[in-house]
């Protein structure tokens, strides 16, 4: 039963737009502005139908108009809407319609007589408010790479880059020393002109490809082969490796050669999914099982057997079968 009646079939696009943002005097504002954060709610059904609904009787009571995107995924819990809001004023005066809202429903109440069916709308409209005020505390900033060498000053750390250098706000990133005085690359949100909130920061390697797969996709196989063939073409006699025909003997993988200082440093990294019940986490991956147990695989060959890894991958994306 849907407490509110409001046209809800517009509202399952993956995109919507009640109206676009604008200012006092009708003239559009971006919809996103660098150095500004966005705010993110994720609801219920019933808490996203309580919502549009303020929003809905706050856009025909006082005018004006919002724009904010909704994405629907699904969750141990079932279908959820993700609320993306780029401008603060949206969260704010989203705030203030679903204050009128609550206060409409609990007008509306016989708190002598309380329903259940009043009870659950009572207790989504606390819910949804929680969620505005929680996205409004936890803004969620736009996280960019930023290149250049490490070094430090009297004041901390400094991104040397043109054209402007970049001061770091490191804050636990106890690793980030070790890099100082080397190439790197920052990754953060610039949330105040020329200065970075950095989150992670790697060692900016030249002529590296770096591939996250799932060993089972047919996408990934296609590019591993691609990348392959092309460390093949890029090596010294690279006409007599690889073949079209690849030996089958049980010496393939040593005698099928594969270079390992071509034209560019290769790594593979593998894509799991982090599933979470209770307080237990496991990991699964999209093609099941068997994809499970071939990254486990592969990822065992690169770390431990280097020499074989490139050479078993070549064979491995020709073939469907058991690794064994």
């Amino acid at each position: 039963m849907s407490y509110f009646p409001v046209p809800f079939a517009a509202s399952l696009a993956l995109v919507i737009s009640i109206a676009g943002l604008t200012t006092p005097n009708g003239a559009a504002q971006s919809a996103v502005d660098e150095g500004k954060p966005r705010y993110e709610l994720t609801l219920s059904a019933d808490e996203f139908v309580l919502l549009h609904a303020a929003a809905q009787t706050g856009v025909q009571k006082y005018g004006g108009d919002a724009d904010f995107r909704i994405m629907i995924f699904r969750s141990t819990e079932g279908l959820r809407y993700r609320i993306t809001i780029d401008q603060k004023l949206l969260l704010d005066v989203w705030t203030y319609w679903m204050a009128e809202k609550t206060a409409d429903v609990v007008g509306r109440a016989d708190f002598d007589q309380l329903s259940d069916a009043a009870r659950a709308v009572l207790t989504i409209a606390q819910r949804v408010n929680a969620a505005l005020a929680s996205a409004k505390a936890n803004p969620v900033w736009e996280t960019a790479a930023f290149e250049g060498r490490l070094v430090a000053d009297a004041e901390g750390l400094v991104l040397a880059r043109e054209p402007q250098a970049l001061r770091l706000d490191v804050g636990p990133l106890d690793n980030i020393h070790q890099f100082i005085g080397g190439e790197v690359i920052v990754f953060g949100s610039e949330r105040v002109r020329g200065r970075v909130a950095a989150q992670r920061v790697i060692e900016h390697r030249k002529n590296a490809l770096e591939m996250i797969v799932m060993s089972q996709c047919p996408f990934a196989k296609r590019a591993e082969a691609a990348v392959l063939e092309h460390l093949r073409l890029q090596s010294e006699g690279g006409n007599a490796l690889m073949g079209s025909h690849p030996q089958t003997s049980d010496d393939a993988l040593e005698t099928q050669a594969i270079p390992s200082d071509a034209a560019f440093d290769l790594s593979v990294r593998y894509l799991f999914t982090v599933i979470q019940s209770d307080d237990k986490r496991t990991y699964g991956s999209l093609h099941g099982e068997p994809e499970i147990r071939e990254n486990l695989v592969q990822m065992i060959l690169r770390d431990e057997y280097p020499h074989l890894f490139r050479n078993y991958l070549n064979l491995r994306i020709k073939s469907d079968e058991p690794w064994q």
